[in-house]
C-alpha cells in the first residue's frame, strides 16, 4: 500500500512539474458545506456539475472539459495537459469501482466539490477535487489519496456571514495545490 502510494505521488508529481507546478491550483482550502445550493459561491446544480466534470475526466473527455475552464486556466493549460493527468491516473490507479462520496467542501475560501473513489489498481481511495466558480467554470483541480486529503476551511460561527473569496495571486504560478 505504501509502495503504491508513493508511485501515485511520484506520478503525479512528475505531471505537476510537466504542467507548470501544481494541478490547476487555486489559492486557498474549505469547510464541510452541507447544502451546495445554499453556498452563495455556488451555481444552484452544482453537485450534478461537479459529477459531470468528474465523469467526463474518468472517461477521457479531456476537451468537454477543457471548454469549461475559466479563461485564466485555458491560457495555462492545454488539453494535452488534462490527458496527462488522465492518462497518469488510469496507468497507476486503474478504473473507478466505486463512489464513496461527493461533496463540498470550503478550502481558502472558496467551494471545492470533492469526489472519493475507489479504484481497481490502487488499495486507498482517491479523491478528485475541482474548484468550480459561481458561473460553473473550472477554476482549478486536484488529485490525491484519501489519507492525504487537504485541511479545509473552519466551519462558520452560526449566523456569521459567508466568507468573501480571497483575490487571485498576482503570479498564478505561485499558488498552491488546491
Amino acid at each position: 500500500m505504501r509502495q503504491t502510494t508513493l508511485t501515485l505521488t511520484l506520478t503525479l508529481a512528475a505531471g505537476l512539474l510537466l504542467t507548470g507546478g501544481n494541478l490547476w491550483a487555486q489559492e486557498g482550502e474549505v469547510a464541510d458545506v452541507a447544502d451546495a445550493a445554499d453556498t452563495p459561491h455556488l451555481p444552484p446544480d452544482s453537485m450534478e456539475i461537479g459529477a459531470k466534470y468528474t465523469g467526463w475526466f474518468l472517461d477521457g473527455e479531456a476537451d468537454s472539459l477543457w471548454a469549461h475552464f475559466t479563461h485564466e486556466q485555458q491560457e495555462r493549460r492545454s488539453t494535452d495537459d488534462i490527458r496527462s493527468v488522465m492518462d497518469q491516473v488510469l496507468t497507476v490507479a486503474g478504473i473507478e469501482a466505486e463512489v464513496i462520496e461527493q461533496k463540498y467542501v470550503m478550502r481558502h475560501g472558496m467551494p471545492q466539490f470533492w469526489h472519493t473513489a475507489s479504484f481497481t489498481d490502487f488499495e486507498e481511495p482517491l479523491m478528485i477535487r475541482w474548484v468550480i466558480t459561481p458561473e460553473g467554470r473550472i477554476d482549478g483541480f486536484g488529485m490525491n489519496p484519501l489519507s492525504q486529503a487537504p485541511e479545509i476551511d473552519p466551519a462558520p460561527a452560526p449566523g456569521a456571514a459567508p466568507a468573501e473569496a480571497p483575490e487571485p495571486a498576482a503570479d498564478p504560478s505561485a499558488t498552491e495545490s488546491p
